[in-house]
């Protein structure tokens, strides 16, 4: 394993395609702070520049993933704190989402406000069965902010969407799968083998096809449906004329005689 960053409030660390990229300032339950996301920002710039990155896994110290935003900071100078923790990770959020690696968030405690951004910014999401995601920002009288409303409402739709944000309703794990903002719940002595096995998957799948499923779903989001059969028959027929289709089809054909 690499240590590409240690920082005051954040970790990024690169072994075998996998970048783990850990918010670390428990004492604060990783409350989203300036430095936070400049470390963030950092970390990003960083991973862009290794083309052996498979997956980002976006991980908490302690016991929150992240418990919202830095309201110490936010009190002190609403507006210079604000810009300060929203312009970097918005950064981070577009450069993610067009990244060629797939983001997977692990969630162990709490994700709220900006944990639950960060959380339904991420392309899949493992969580223990102590894990609770809260929306918060209408508690202290805001809007959401990290594409919490472009992405959340394509997680679980736009009622439910409201639900969380207008009536102050909390998701339990369970019922965070249930509605599909998580994949899979699992107790916390099986995170560890459950995280391996989806990692063991996710990785042993061609790159290029993970990113171009992952492009050809959230396209799905916003073409029509002629549009959208052009945009499938030109990925499928780019992906079979490469040498990584043929390998695959010969081997699954040679596993059915």
């Amino acid at each position: 394993m690499t240590t590409l960053l240690s920082g005051r409030q954040l970790s990024l660390e690169l072994a075998d395609g996998c970048a783990t990229l850990t918010f670390n300032n428990p004492q604060a339950m990783n409350a989203l702070s300036v430095e936070m996301a400049q470390e963030c920002f950092h970390a990003t710039e960083l991973l862009l520049s290794h083309d052996d990155v498979r997956v980002l896994l976006l991980r908490g110290e302690g016991r929150a993933f992240v418990a919202g935003g830095d309201l110490q900071a936010l009190q002190s100078d609403p507006v210079g704190a604000a810009m300060a923790i929203i312009e970097p990770m918005h950064a981070c959020i577009r450069q993610w989402h067009s990244a060629p690696w797939l983001t997977l968030a692990v969630v162990q405690g709490a994700a709220a406000g900006a944990g639950l951004s960060l959380v339904a910014a991420a392309d899949l999401v493992l969580a223990t069965s102590a894990a609770r995601f809260v929306y918060a920002y209408s508690d202290i009288a805001t809007t959401p902010d990290l594409g919490l409303s472009w992405s959340l409402v394509r997680r679980i739709g736009r009622s439910r969407t409201l639900e969380m944000a207008l009536l102050g309703h909390g998701l339990s794990a369970e019922q965070a799968c249930e509605w599909g903002l998580v994949q899979r719940v699992v107790s916390a002595e099986q995170l560890d083998i459950e995280l391996a096995a989806l990692l063991k998957r996710i990785l042993s799948l061609d790159p290029q096809v993970v990113r171009a499923t992952i492009d050809l779903i959230d396209l799905g989001l916003q073409h029509e449906l002629a549009t959208q059969l052009d945009a499938e028959q030109y990925s499928f027929v780019s992906c079979a004329s490469r040498p990584a289709f043929a390998g695959a089809v010969a081997a699954f054909l040679a596993k059915r005689r």
